[in-house]
């Protein structure tokens, strides 16, 4: 649009979260868009604090786009600004009332862009939710007849992991702009099947306990070998500790892999460029390799946060080239509906190479799959094969 003169600038581009802010000042500084980065310096990342605001008022004049959060919109460092054009980008992430904010700046034409299959936004108090104050303003504009543009060209999953997240979550409708030839799996790791992707790590003893006398669960086990993984997927120096992204649902673990990390001999150089975070700060996010800890592994089969579909999207989308996940065997598939076997799409399991599972686009709506350890996917009124 700043290229081709589409629109008066300049341009509020927001999102939720300073993380998905940063990592799109990231992307747009790529294009040479002059860009300026708005809000408190302690929550911008390092790696785009090049494009802070930091008070020189001047570089604000001469800005084609401003990044913000929603929230940080409304800052008093904006008021002389008029935006004809507003971005809001993971809206399906942001309230409501967070996405007026932005749009107020003098808005004229308003772009939202959004995935409602994967999180909606936080809302902690029950007030709230239940004054459906926890529905994104994308998700309500489309339940009442406004219909999105879709997106259906994805470029950054190895076509295989894509297939399974098309047929999951959105229809069979998304396409594929790269080639597996493009998504080669890191050499270095034990990958079951070299053509595919993905790695389920068999651990007999893996059970949750809770976090010391908090309400976050950890699993040591699983833990463990996550940092075996770490070690492996990173051996050849092809992939460093910036490409890898160890993602969680429960802030406990988070702790406790990072506690690993920082304590440990052997595991320097992951202390800085490695990310560990739980799903839902993860989400708009890519890395190379995932390395994804579900955590849950009780006799009763409670998942948890993981009950939830469009967490378990976001967790199995992010990689580019790999996904590993260590795992419990005896809980993979739930005895309730059923599964197709599909030779192109499968997935095999390290230690443990008599199980072979796959899918395809014929797997029906009532399915129950346990993955990676837990019995995730689950129709929740909304979830669609």
């Amino acid at each position: 649009m700043v290229r081709y003169g589409l629109v008066d600038l300049p341009i509020l581009v927001t999102a939720d979260s300073n993380t998905a802010v940063d990592n799109l000042v990231k992307g747009i500084g790529k294009t040479g868009v002059n860009i300026v980065r708005v809000g408190r310096p302690e929550a911008i990342r390092e790696d785009v604090k090049a494009y802070a605001l930091d008070g020189r008022w001047k570089d604000l004049k001469k800005a084609e786009v401003v990044c913000a959060t929603c929230i940080g919109a409304s800052g008093t460092t904006l008021d002389k600004v008029r935006f004809p054009t507003v971005i809001v980008d993971e809206c399906t992430q942001a309230a409501e009332t967070a996405a007026l904010v932005p749009i107020a700046r003098g808005c004229q034409q308003a772009i939202l862009i959004g995935d409602q299959c994967q999180l909606p936004p936080t809302v902690l108090s029950d007030v709230a939710e239940t004054e459906n104050l926890g529905e994104s303003m994308f998700t309500r504009l489309v339940t009442q007849g406004v219909r999105p543009c879709l997106l259906d060209t994805q470029y950054r999953m190895h076509p295989l992991v894509a297939e399974f997240a098309s047929a999951a979550f959105y229809n069979g409708r998304l396409q594929n702009g790269v080639s597996h030839i493009h998504r080669k799996p890191p050499d270095g790791f034990p990958w079951p099947q070299r053509h595919m992707p993905v790695a389920f790590i068999n651990l007999e003893k893996c059970e949750e306990k809770r976090e010391g006398h908090g309400s976050s669960y950890i699993n040591p086990a699983e833990a463990e070998k996550t940092m075996w993984a770490l070690l492996e997927v990173t051996k050849n120096g092809k992939i460093g500790p910036e490409d890898v992204g160890i993602v969680t649902p429960y802030k406990g673990q988070v702790r406790l892999l990072k506690k690993l990390i920082n304590e440990r001999p052997g595991l320097q150089k992951f202390r800085s460029g490695l990310e560990v975070e739980s799903v839902d700060r993860f989400q708009g996010q890519e890395k190379e390799v995932i390395i994804f800890c579900a955590v849950r592994n009780n006799r009763e089969g409670k998942v948890g946060f993981l009950c939830d579909w469009r967490r378990l999207n976001v967790m199995l989308t992010r990689a580019r080239i790999g996904l590993i996940a260590p795992w419990r065997q005896p809980r993979i598939v739930h005895p309730i509906g059923s599964m197709y076997l599909h030779s192109g799409l499968g997935f095999r399991v390290l230690g443990l190479d008599s199980i072979y599972l796959g899918l395809n686009g014929g797997v029906p709506v009532e399915w129950l799959i346990c993955y990676i350890g837990t019995w995730a996917l689950r129709d929740e009124g909304g979830f669609r094969v």
